[in-house]
């Protein structure tokens, strides 16, 4: 199994760049993740609909 650190995006910063986790993989992919601090039940709902109505 891969696992990859987790990074924490300051305040007001929109994006992260990561290197390739393959290195001779020449292809790029962007990842969409929303960090939003401590979560609940409703907020990971409310998450998830955001999510689905992209």
């Amino acid at each position: 199994m891969l696992t990859v650190p987790i990074n924490e995006i300051p305040q007001c910063t929109s994006y992260l760049k990561l290197k390739n986790l393959n290195e001779t993989d020449v292809n790029s992919v962007v990842r969409n993740y929303y960090q939003v601090g401590i979560g609940t039940i409703e907020l990971s709902v409310l998450i998830e609909l955001m999510i689905v109505s992209i």
